[in-house]
């Protein structure tokens, strides 16, 4: 046991050592497009497409590990016309539920390459890579709307709370607020990078975020106003609690996007990789 340690420790401190005498920097730019997975839209991958886009800073340790800052900038949406969520065992009518919202996104990642790889090589000029990382999500806008139990009462999400419009009384009230704008969220994906010239690269990559909020879109659920129980509700007062959300589940959103990355060094030592470059 004690020499598998020893063997271990020996082969993570000659990576540690080769990324350090290497010490690559690249920054970049990303585009393409995002989607979430919520209330309104609860396992369909590519759905309601939006387009994102950012920047980020890479540190490079070696050729199989990096580290990287980006921040992204994105739209998404749902909409759905389903019953609600206990709506056929209550026979409720549609919720007809519709959102929008822009977000910034802002992370920290390690990228893990399964091969090695870095910038200008020769031999590894390509790699499939892993992503891990947290981040945190500043929400910008969101709007939205769904009918409730009464087809008379119209439920209007913004971005700070949900409004009741009672009609023909033409009455609005609050029935639930928002904690905050911002929120941390945990993120993994996979991508693929491509080294095409000494100090250019491209990659593309799928990331999802997995957020720790149910008001990403808008449809969640407050106990300050009503209980969890439905023998609890005020009829005259109620909010229909099955139309709005499910809370034993987090929103979530992904990106999937092309980026164009650009290496330099911070210092002027030569690299012990030179004889693999182009």
């Amino acid at each position: 046991m004690k020499k598998l340690c020893l063997v271990i420790l020996s082969v993570v401190t000659l990576g540690v050592s080769n990324g350090y005498s290497q010490r690559r920097n690249d920054f970049g730019f990303v585009g393409g497009g995002s989607y979430y997975l919520g209330e309104l839209n609860p396992g369909t991958q590519f759905a309601n497409v939006h387009a994102s886009f950012g920047a980020y800073y890479r540190r490079n340790f070696g050729q199989r590990l990096s580290a990287r800052l980006s921040a992204n900038y994105a739209s998404i949406s749902g909409k759905d016309t389903k019953k609600s969520i206990f709506g056929k065992e209550l026979g409720y009518a549609p919720r007809k539920g519709e959102f929008k919202s822009t977000l910034v996104d802002v992370s920290a990642t390690l990228e893990i390459n399964f091969l090695n790889y870095f910038i200008g090589a020769s031999r590894y000029f390509w790699t499939p890579y892993m992503v891990l990382g947290a981040g945190g999500i500043y929400q910008l806008s969101l709007s939205g709307s769904f009918v409730g139990e009464d087809p008379s009462n119209l439920y209007v999400i913004t971005n700070d709370d949900i409004q009741r419009r009672k009609w023909p009384e033409h009455s609005t009230d609050t029935i639930m607020t928002k904690s905050g704008k911002i929120t941390p969220n945990l993120n993994f994906g996979f991508g693929f990078k491509y080294s095409v010239s000494d100090r250019i690269g491209l990659f593309a990559e799928w990331v999802m975020h997995k957020t720790f909020i149910d008001w990403l879109d808008g449809f969640y659920f407050d106990k300050k106003y009503i209980g969890a129980d439905p023998g609890s509700w005020n009829k005259d007062n109620r909010i229909d609690y099955a139309h709005i959300c499910d809370v034993s589940t987090k929103d979530w959103y992904s990106f999937f996007q092309l980026g164009i990355c650009f290496a330099f060094n911070l210092s002027n030592k030569n690299d012990c990789y030179d004889h693999l470059r182009k």
